[in-house]
């Protein structure tokens, strides 16, 4: 999970927020409990917009 998220890092993704409803499932959330350990939808839509 750690791995994930400084991996988006390094893509230049930044760190999501919110949370109940607005909350987004993403390896960029900062909260560790919630990291998921893949990419997900939101992750790879952020990373073809920075890259293609």
């Amino acid at each position: 999970m750690v791995a994930a998220h400084e991996l988006g890092q390094a893509l230049g993704l930044c760190h999501k927020s919110g949370s109940g409803k607005s909350a987004v499932r993403s390896v960029m959330w900062p909260d560790v409990a919630q990291y998921p350990d893949a990419p997900t939808g939101v992750d790879k839509a952020n990373i073809k917009k920075l890259w293609g």
